[in-house]
Order: C-alpha cells, then sequence, then structure tokens
C-alpha cells in the first residue's frame, strides 16, 4: 500500500486520510523521470512529525508532492479520448530517527523546488506491516492531507495528536489482502479522524498500538 501545504497566508488543515497518490489520482512520478523534483538546498517551513510505535509494527513515512502546473498532467487511462488529465505525484521517503519504539523526523513543506512542474506539498503518508507480514490497513486514515478549513479557533493548539490502535482482521474491500493489520484512531471523535495543520503548526504527534 503507498502510503501521505502552501504557507501562503491561507489556513491549511490536514488528516490522516488514505494514500495521498490514488486520493488526489496522481501519476507516480519516479527517481531519474525528468521530471522528479529537485530537493529545496534551503526550507524555510518545517514540523517535527514524532510518537511511538509497536516493536512488533515497521511503520514508514513518505513526503507527498503534487504537481500544480497542468503541463505536468497525463491522461487518465482510458479517458485520453474525452481529454481527462491527472496531476503528476510524487513520495519521497521521510528520513526518520529511531530509539527503541520512539520516532522522530523533521518535514519540510518546502522540501523541495517548485520546479517546471511547480509541485506543492500534499501530505505525509505511513505505510508498513507487522512482523508476519499483515500489511497496514488504515480504517480512518493514514495520511496528513491539505484541506482549506476549518480555520484555527482563536486558543486553540495548531499542533495535534492522532492515536492509533491496530490488530489483525479479515478485510473484504477488495483491495488489501484479506487478513491485514487494520488501524483506528482513538482519540477521536468517530467518524472523524482529522487532526489540523495550519502554517502555526509545528508538532504533530501520531502514535500506533498493536491490541
Amino acid at each position: 500500500m503507498k502510503g501521505q501545504l502552501r504557507l501562503a497566508g491561507r489556513f491549511y488543515a490536514a488528516m490522516f486520510a488514505v494514500s495521498i497518490l490514488s486520493s488526489a489520482h496522481a501519476h507516480e512520478v519516479h527517481i531519474g523521470d525528468v521530471n522528479y523534483p529537485r530537493t529545496n538546498p534551503d526550507p524555510k517551513h518545517s514540523f517535527v512529525l514524532h510518537g511511538r510505535f509497536d516493536p512488533a509494527i515497521d511503520v514508514h513515512f513518505s513526503v507527498s508532492f503534487v504537481s500544480t502546473n497542468p503541463s505536468c498532467s497525463y491522461f487518465i487511462k482510458n479517458t485520453i479520448f474525452t481529454g481527462e488529465k491527472e496531476p503528476s505525484g510524487v513520495a519521497i521517503p521521510l528520513v526518520v530517527r529511531r530509539d527503541g519504539d520512539e520516532f522522530i523526523a523533521r518535514v519540510s513543506v518546502d522540501g523541495v523546488l517548485p520546479g517546471r512542474c511547480l509541485w506543492e506539498f500534499r501530505g505525509v503518508s505511513a505505510s508498513g506491516s507487522d512482523k508476519q507480514g499483515h500489511p497496514l490497513n488504515f480504517r480512518n486514515g493514514a495520511n496528513l492531507t491539505p484541506t482549506n478549513s476549518p480555520p484555527l479557533r482563536p486558543g486553540d493548539s495548531p499542533d495535534g495528536v492522532l492515536d492509533q490502535s491496530c490488530k489483525v482482521m479479515h478485510v473484504s474491500n477488495g483491495i488489501s489482502p484479506p487478513l491485514s493489520l487494520v488501524c483506528q484512531a482513538t482519540n477521536l471523535p468517530y467518524p472523524s479522524s482529522s487532526i489540523w495543520l495550519y502554517p502555526e503548526t509545528r508538532d504533530i504527534e501520531v502514535n500506533f498500538r498493536l491490541d
């Protein structure tokens, strides 16, 4: 499973929701492609992503960017005659420092140069499996994904915490393997699984617990 913010004076929100590339219908760009984004040597906007995960779970993170230049769009499969296109997208592995069951990483919102495709940050995605090889499947989300609302209310913290409870379950969505490690947010009101990422956000905590 593929695991996944323009700071221009507007409020942006982020929630843990499924894969950024599939949800944005993006054509994935890989290393070596002419449009693969270049690393920004002097990023200015970042936040800390940290938390804990059960030692029996192997979690990886990727930072997702999507092109906003129409010239970097591609025809969607089987729609070339209708003219429907999708943007290019890229998922860059996030360098994470681990100490026992704790992890920490710094996410650079402007971690790549805009380039010809005018790349924009679209989230941080989580993927992985348990030691038995059951892939992570997020019932109500696993990616930080930007949106335009809600605004940060006076007195509210711009930072957030998301606790995920995970256990092996049968899945019948036709996409994931029948037996998957299903994770669900436990500290947020169902069906909401949202934590919000604002220009003022500097700290996001995500914890994975195996039940």
